[in-house]
């Protein structure tokens, strides 16, 4: 899965350390980001319609990437599991 950086940052930052990578497969697309709005050591997971600022990993942006795809196929598995009928 190729993953793009796609941070963003004011003009006075000196230090622009990558914060917040996007991956696509498709229509789906996933973000791992650093927010305002949470620890700044916590990454955070967006992938409607299942995660919504969801803090997946406090650890690097590689193991916050990892943990994501993790959360996302786990998501699609179930959902899956859901659409498929059962047959008796």
């Amino acid at each position: 899965m190729e993953w793009k950086d796609k941070s963003s940052f004011s003009q006075g930052d000196k230090v622009r350390t990558p914060k917040s990578f996007e991956a696509r497969a498709g229509s789906l697309r996933i973000t791992v980001t650093r927010h305002i709005h949470h620890d700044p050591a916590d990454w955070v997971l967006i992938c409607e319609p299942w995660f919504s600022q969801t803090v997946i990993s406090t650890g690097t942006a590689d193991e916050a990437k990892e943990a994501a795809v993790i959360a996302v196929r786990k998501k699609l598995a179930e959902t899956l599991a859901a659409l498929t009928p059962n047959v008796k």
